[in-house]
């Protein structure tokens, strides 16, 4: 059997290494994708995998739909050298807590599965502003300086505003399903979800964080793909607050260690005594 690893990454590239020592096996391949804003490319050791970079990069900006287009090309690079069993999907601060034959051997339970964590409807007032009204101004919403973040979120709001108030919606034939983008696919759903690229972005185009609607609502869509779905919050540990997960300290190695979750993110260089105290 063999396994694609599929890794952005931004930055944290000693926390990157990390990861791919810990995954370094024979029957794994790891693809790695550089935001395109990187200008310097750190260089990268296996010993067993075969590793991929990317070369066309996208310029991924938070929010938006350049990381559906991100996750689109590692998948599209993966499946030019596969099949492979299951394509797992992760971010380049995420860690396992468990050795890679662990992984392996819980990817080999669920053949033919697809695992997505927190898998479930939107909240209606949420899937309405992501999904169903067009956001504009995403390209600087988490970018540049401070100043120039508050003016693009407020334009963001503003227009929101507009569309709420002249009753403007999209997609209403879209039965929209969420989960963390955070997935480990069979082959036969990265498949499809190549299948359906014109479509996704059509529909994502001026999305808020559709990259958490992507895979839940493609697998969904289709009758053979949705009965292979499994929530999965065994998958990852982490800790969302608002929009986005926090780096975890020393102060959060018991609740990972009890979690008895295959990965946990974020991890970065600025708390290394946490990722050496887990052993990984």
């Amino acid at each position: 059997m063999k396994y694609a690893y599929l890794i952005i990454v931004h930055n944290e590239f000693d926390i990157l290494q990390r990861l791919i020592y810990a995954l370094d096996d024979e029957r794994n391949d790891i693809y790695i994708h550089f935001d395109r804003k990187v200008k310097s490319l750190p260089e990268l050791k296996v010993n067993k995998s075969r590793l991929f970079v990317i070369d066309r990069r996208v310029d991924v900006r938070w929010g938006s739909v350049t990381q559906i287009s991100c996750e689109y090309r590692l998948w599209e690079e993966a499946v030019l050298n596969g099949p492979y069993n299951h394509y797992i999907l992760l971010s380049g601060t995420h860690l396992p807590l468990v050795p890679v034959n662990k992984l392996t051997d819980r990817w080999s339970e669920f053949s033919g599965k697809n695992l997505i964590c927190g898998l479930g409807k939107e909240i209606e007032y949420q899937e309405i502003m992501k999904v169903h009204r067009y956001n504009l101004f995403m390209r600087g919403f988490a970018y540049g300086s401070k100043r120039n973040q508050i003016i693009h979120q407020w334009l963001w709001k503003v227009f929101l505003a507009i569309q709420k108030k002249l009753g403007i919606r999209r997609n209403d034939s879209v039965d929209f399903w969420r989960g963390s983008n955070w997935v480990v696919l069979s082959h036969e759903a990265v498949a499809y979800i190549l299948s359906r690229k014109k479509f996704a972005l059509r529909i994502f185009k001026m999305s808020f964080c559709a990259d958490e609607y992507l895979v839940p609502t493609l697998l969904m869509s289709s009758h053979s793909l949705k009965e292979t779905l499994i929530d999965a919050h065994f998958l990852l540990f982490q800790d969302m607050m608002r929009a986005n997960a926090r780096e975890l300290t020393l102060n959060d190695y018991n609740d990972i260690r009890n979690s008895n979750c295959l990965f946990a993110r974020k991890f970065s260089s600025a708390n290394i005594d946490l990722v050496n105290k887990l052993s990984i």
